[in-house]
């Protein structure tokens, strides 16, 4: 209505401004921060929202943009005036980037307020503990248990070691990153289900390691080298497709990238559908040693690890980290198998049609092309593999 209000006027004359003092028209149930986001084609923005009161009893309200992980200074839309007309402005902005397709998400940690602070309670926000994008999260990082004789959330865990990077292989802080069992454990999939719902009090992501290397190989992919900051998964995604393009080299394989050619199509959109109570149903069949990283989300245990797996491709481990936090975020997809140079993620929204998985796809090969180049290669052929599938496997060669 408000589009052809202004093309064609209303009634007789303009529409008549409300006064300050009426109440917003929107249901004042948005909060005093709101941060929403729009991932689609090649964007991948962020807005931000905040109202408050300051200490004369006068009100305004702070707004923050850009792309996803980048934001700017805070600016101000309106400042001391009255509440009705702050939380009208308020309401008004988010209600515009609604209507342009943004959608509500928890607050991220990177985000501070006009502050500096984090926001006590933001739309779709937990009140406690850190953001999440994800159905899997720990309010604090946990600690490994020992070697042998530990228990987690009351899971008595069977022999095992701690494993962590060579302490000269980088300037970050040496120590064991990594719990595993000795052996291969039987049941595994039903102790990753307890340890998994225990997980939001334990800090401690369970993980299916597959080891036909050796355990004592393991430390090998993990190290302490310094992290990229600033991680923004459309900047990565692009910049691996382009390499994986081999377009300074003038190797294109054009077969292998259609339907999209050389030019990197973007995110691919959020799979429909709401959020699954868990992706326990899916977990099962997966063998091999039980693990333990103390993280705060699956997605940040390949960062809190170290792990180099790709290390032909010289990925760093925080670069591969915030992609897996996309994923949680767009598919319900965690990291639950981690191997020498493998991962696999059980996904609780995958592609339902065609269209949606070769967006996906797209991504695949930019974060693992030998899943591609080695395998079926060329997305077309892959994009079969994706329809339903509530299993990613990744390798690196």
């Amino acid at each position: 209505m408000p589009f052809f209000r202004k093309v064609f006027g209303h009634g007789n004359g303009p529409e008549p401004e409300r006064p300050d003092d009426l109440p917003p028209e929107r249901p004042p149930d948005l909060g005093s921060q709101t941060y929403l986001e729009f991932v689609g084609g090649s964007a991948a923005k962020f807005y931000a929202a905040e109202i408050e009161q300051d200490d004369v009893g006068t009100w305004s309200v702070a707004f923050n943009f850009g792309r996803i992980g980048f934001p700017r200074d805070w600016a101000r839309k309106v400042a001391g005036v009255e509440e009705a007309k702050a939380r009208r402005v308020y309401a008004d902005l988010i209600a515009e980037k609604q209507r342009k397709g943004y959608e509500i998400r928890p607050w991220p940690v990177s985000l501070r307020l006009p502050s500096g602070d984090l926001p006590t309670l933001a739309v779709g926000t937990a009140s406690s503990g850190p953001a999440t994008r994800g159905i899997y999260v720990s309010a604090t990082v946990g600690r490994l248990p020992p070697a042998s004789g530990g228990s987690v959330a009351g899971v008595p865990l069977p022999p095992g070691r701690l494993l962590g990077p060579d302490p000269s292989d980088g300037p970050r802080g040496s120590g064991p990153v990594l719990w595993v069992s000795n052996e291969r454990v039987a049941d595994v999939s039903d102790q990753w289900r307890t340890l998994a719902r225990a997980f939001p009090e334990t800090g401690l992501w369970p993980l299916v390691v597959e080891t036909s290397l050796g355990i004592d190989r393991m430390p090998d992919v993990l190290m302490n080298d310094a992290r990229t900051v600033g991680n923004d998964p459309f900047q990565l995604l692009r910049r691996w497709w382009h390499e994986n393009a081999g377009l300074e080299d003038d190797e294109f394989d054009e077969e292998a990238f259609q339907p999209f050619g050389r030019k990197f199509p973007g995110l691919a959109a959020r799979t429909p559908g709401e959020r699954p109570d868990s992706i326990e149903e899916h977990v099962r069949g997966l063998e091999g040693h039980l693990g333990l990283v103390a993280s705060d989300r699956p997605a940040n245990s390949l960062d809190a690890i170290g792990w180099m797996g790709p290390a032909n491709y010289d990925l760093n481990p925080a670069e591969q980290s915030a992609i897996l936090d996309t994923w949680e975020d767009r598919f319900d997809a965690y990291l639950v198998g981690l191997g020498f140079d493998t991962i696999t993620l059980i996904v609780g929204r995958p592609p339902r049609d065609r269209q949606s998985a070769m967006a996906i796809a797209a991504e695949h090969l930019a974060f693992c092309p030998d899943n591609i180049f080695q395998g079926v290669g060329s997305i077309g052929e892959y994009v079969p593999y994706l329809i339903d599938a509530n299993r990613w496997d990744f390798w690196w060669d």
